[in-house]
């Protein structure tokens, strides 16, 4: 009879985990600016983190705010919206109603 020396929730890093978690990591130092911040949001939040750490995600923050990189969230959301009104027009399960406001708040917004 065999016994299990390392308990069931251990689970060594294999290479494949490795190259995972570096290459996500790597992606995110250039990545989307609401997802690095959002990084260090946590870091500032996180109980285990280091007083210097915790310094140094409150200066990057405070670049990040000073930049205004975080501000596309909201044209995103706008294109979002506009994609929306523009597929109503053309679906035909829409009522021509349905669409004629689409098309008014399109024209409305400059986007047609």
């Amino acid at each position: 009879m065999y016994r299990t020396v390392c308990s069931s929730s251990f689970r060594p890093r294999t290479s494949v985990n490795l190259t995972r978690t570096f290459m996500t990591s790597r992606a995110n130092r250039n990545g989307d600016p609401n997802r690095v911040a959002g990084g260090y949001k946590a870091t500032l939040n996180n109980p285990r983190v280091s007083e210097e750490a915790k310094g140094h995600a409150a200066e990057a923050l405070e670049d990040i705010g000073n930049s205004g990189a975080t501000g596309r969230s909201g044209d995103k959301h706008e294109t979002r919206v506009n994609a929306g009104l523009k597929a109503a027009m053309h679906n035909p399960n829409v009522s021509k109603e349905a669409k004629r406001d689409a098309e008014h708040t399109l024209k409305e917004k400059g986007a047609i």
